[in-house]
């Protein structure tokens, strides 16, 4: 499977509002903004290979000679988070605790996600018409496993080119095999 990006910002955006109490959308989500009440918004970034791959295995396809390369490895994610008005640091503090618990671990597990680290959490207030509106940012990065797989090669035909030879004559000849 392929890392998917968009499911994951869907599904961690309800893990978050569970574990907080506020509503949480997906950054640069062209909808409106929540209003009066807190809310948090994320954003997933695919950081890319965290490491080496872990192999290749090639594998037949069974209706035909295509052969099929899989490639495992680990990927990292960067679920930048955002809060925004009442408690803003406080509510990043709940995901980060709450993300660690039992729940929230197995909730990942389904999902081949787990906890790599975080950032600090940052104070990132803003005056709003001549009031301070609360915002508060934390990077949290993920381990994730990607697979993706692709046709190596696919035998459509082969072309067989013979010379016969005998003591009294040589012999020319094509054979082709086709993959039909």
């Amino acid at each position: 499977m392929t890392v998917l990006v968009e499911e994951i910002e869907g599904e961690l955006s309800e893990l978050f509002s569970v574990i907080t109490g506020i509503e949480f959308i997906v950054g640069d989500d062209n909808g409106p903004l929540p209003t009066g009440l807190p809310y948090g918004m994320i954003r997933v970034t695919d950081m890319g290979s965290n490491g080496l791959w872990d192999g290749a295995r090639y594998e037949n396809e069974v209706a035909g000679l295509d052969v099929i390369e899989e490639v495992v490895g680990n990927r990292q994610l960067m679920v930048s988070t955002n809060t925004f008005r009442t408690n803003a640091r406080s509510n990043l503090s709940k995901i980060i605790s709450g993300i660690q618990k039992s729940s929230s671990i197995a909730w990942m597990n389904v999902r081949l996600l787990s906890v790599a680290s975080f950032s600090n959490i940052r104070n990132l207030s803003k005056l709003e018409e001549a009031n301070i509106e609360p915002r508060a940012q934390v990077d949290i990065f993920l381990n994730t496993v990607s697979t993706d797989s692709e046709v190596v090669f696919a035998i459509e035909s082969i072309k067989i080119e013979l010379e016969i030879q005998t003591p009294d004559q040589i012999i020319q000849t094509e054979i082709e095999v086709n993959n039909q």
